[in-house]
């Protein structure tokens, strides 16, 4: 792998998504956009996956990957609609884990005393899986490239969680 494509893979699928997950979380925690704050399904996936979530990660993603390509002169191909898929992935693969969360009784925001560190690992893969299996699917990425996606922004999505944490934006890890 060419160490010049992986950045060009992290400035692609990563950087654009970490900077489109601050400003969700900034947008929550000073209760920003809050027309939009209406769950997809309360029973289902609790209150906190909400059309203002995936308004965000979907709308502002694209237009931070279009911002990224055009200031960088990435020249992607698409960048907007590209930018849109890959925040539609984030917000789709983190559903299912909501899913389970709420069949198992966990509340929205919540951890699970039993099994905890297995479901902050979930937490963090679960949206750089579906980036990366989405990145692959569109052909914009090779296998290898692909994973280095997954790893990268699982790695990346710890650091900041963290990072929220300590600074006050997010209350749990």
């Amino acid at each position: 792998m060419n160490p010049d494509n992986l950045i060009y893979h992290f400035l692609v699928a990563v950087f654009p998504l970490i900077v489109t997950g601050i400003i969700h979380m900034l947008v929550v925690k000073f209760d920003k956009l809050s027309i939009l704050k209406i769950p997809f399904s309360i029973k289902l996936f609790g209150e906190n996956k909400t059309w203002r979530g995936a308004f965000i990660m979907i709308l502002i993603n694209a237009f931070i990957l279009w911002g990224v390509s055009t200031i960088l002169d990435l020249n992607i191909e698409g960048s907007f609609l590209l930018g849109a898929w890959l925040g539609l992935a984030y917000v789709l693969f983190e559903i299912p884990n909501s899913f389970v969360k709420r069949k198992l009784g966990i509340p929205p925001g919540g951890s699970s005393s039993k099994n905890k560190s297995l479901f902050q690992l979930i937490d963090k893969i679960d949206s750089s899986l579906g980036v990366a299996i989405i990145y692959y699917w569109l052909g914009r990425a090779d296998i290898q490239e692909a994973v280095f996606v997954f790893i990268a922004g699982t790695i990346v999505h710890m650091l900041f969680s963290l990072l929220l944490v300590q600074v006050g934006i997010k209350k749990d890890y």
